[in-house]
């Protein structure tokens, strides 16, 4: 694909991950963030803005990483108004370029303990981070099929690996551990229940997805793909393996329900993934948790 990368939000635990995958694919990238190499407030540039800035940059790709990190209880903070900018000033240019919006599998919502969720399953979200993805999700379809544009949301499952932001779960804990290894606090973790299970997969292994869409020529991309491992594993064995893996030893105190809006069970199916992209996720979970580590613990060293 011809032309500048552009990722929006470049410099955040997604967008930075995607931006080294598609650097190392020789694609010139270009992170858009506050502390990019485009320094901007992506949440307060309106539709001439962002036009201007891909005039000026030209890019056969953008790659929109902004705001998507996991926020249990509050929507993501570049919702709807800000994709419908986007869309409007991608749809708007001479040379339209390819747009991938990350979504989210928390649009789907309860998933079925005996059936895994294609991309065809009703989204029914049950948080407001789901609800704030689908809905710029719909915006990103809604330009697919009335204007053409050349576009992919990647429902993206829960994700692990090398700078996990702690305002997830495992990166709380990752946080919490490499902080008391090094002596700065003792180690107690209050967790709330975690016998759901989930879709995990490494932050690399959505990098490559990403990657391998870059490569799929026009008109041959599905415009909704499911991103994850198609298995589950029960949460709190990704804790229990977490802190293993760090030698730390923990006492664990139980927190209260708060009125969680959750679900129990969700696996999703990536067939068409695997099929669209010739893509699959390489890493292990035990290898993503150990990578996490050993990130967190360089990253607090002097």
């Amino acid at each position: 694909m011809s032309g500048t990368t552009v990722v929006l939000g470049g410099t955040g635990f997604l967008g930075r991950h995607a931006g080294a995958a598609l650097a190392a694919a020789g694609h010139t990238v270009c992170p858009v963030s506050r502390t990019g190499a485009i320094a901007a407030d992506l949440a307060g540039m309106s539709e001439p803005e962002l036009r201007e800035l891909f005039v000026r940059l030209e890019p056969g790709l953008v790659v929109n990483a902004a705001g998507t990190v996991w926020q249990p209880s509050a929507p993501d903070d570049l919702d709807d108004r800000f994709v419908t900018r986007l869309v409007r000033a991608v749809a708007g240019l001479r040379r339209r370029p390819r747009l991938i919006q990350f979504g989210t599998v928390h649009e789907y919502g309860a998933g079925s303990p005996s059936a895994a969720v294609d991309e065809s399953w009703p989204a029914a979200p049950v948080t407001a981070y789901g609800r704030a993805k689908l809905a710029a999700t719909r915006v990103v379809l809604d330009a697919t099929r009335q204007d053409g544009l050349d576009a992919v949301v990647l429902r993206i499952a829960n994700v692990c690996g090398p700078g996990t932001p702690d305002g997830s779960l495992l990166g709380r804990v990752t946080e919490r551990l490499v902080s008391a290894s090094a002596g700065l606090e003792p180690v107690r973790l209050e967790l709330g229940p975690l016998d759901v299970r989930r879709d995990y997969l490494d932050v690399r292994d959505v990098a490559d997805a990403v990657r391998a869409v870059a490569r799929v020529p026009a008109g041959r991309l599905p415009s909704v793909l499911n991103i994850g491992r198609g298995e589950t594993v029960v949460v709190a064995n990704l804790v229990d393996e977490l802190i293993a893996i760090s030698g730390v030893a923990v006492e664990r105190v139980n927190a209260p329900i708060t009125g969680r809006a959750d679900v129990t069970h969700l696996r999703i199916d990536t067939g068409r993934a695997a099929t669209a992209l010739g893509w699959q996720p390489r890493r292990s979970l035990s290898r993503s948790l150990r990578d996490q580590l050993r990130h967190a613990r360089s990253a607090l060293r002097p």
